[in-house]
């Protein structure tokens, strides 16, 4: 395994503090001694290039505090506050919306005007209709999973398919 493996198995012990600070439900012993033993493993397994930019560091640490607040509100929205996986969505979707088209529109569309690929994505609109649709359905299952069980679980299901 990797660096990038490596810092993406501490994930499950990130959502499992941001539990702790948020004060959502307090994962079982059993789930908090197989977060140490996913990092542990992955920490005593890890082989390659060690050497780590601190930037990149800091954006990697950034990204998996993110995701981890992310995960952790869902839960909070699914469990705690009773709401079904479609209110969910009616109710995250629409900021997502907004801040992946201002990022694509400011740093994307410019670029793909200019050079002429936008007709890529009218060429294969069938293909990109499929992907997004394929996007919703694993935003939906990922939702269903937290509801049935725990962002945690999420993250150390995640963690260890990544790992396998």
């Amino acid at each position: 395994l990797g660096f990038i493996q490596m810092l993406k198995a501490l994930a499950p012990s990130i959502v499992l503090a941001v539990m702790c600070a948020l004060g959502v439900r307090r994962p079982t012993r059993a789930a908090v001694w197989f977060v140490f033993m996913i990092v542990a493993g992955t920490m005593l397994e890890v082989k390659g290039e060690l050497e780590a930019s601190l930037i990149g560091l800091a954006l990697m640490m950034f990204s998996e505090f993110c995701e981890a607040v992310a995960l952790v509100l869902t839960q909070r929205l699914l469990q705690d506050r009773k709401f079904s996986v479609m209110e969910s969505m009616y109710i995250v979707s629409p900021p997502i919306v907004v801040c992946l088209s201002l990022a694509a529109f400011g740093m994307e569309v410019p670029r793909m005007v200019k050079s002429g690929d936008w007709r890529i994505v009218v060429d294969n609109s069938a293909d990109f209709a499929g992907a997004a649709g394929l996007g919703l359905a694993v935003n939906w299952v990922t939702m269903m999973l937290i509801q049935a069980t725990s962002s945690l679980f999420t993250k150390i299901l995640n963690t260890v398919r990544c790992i396998c």
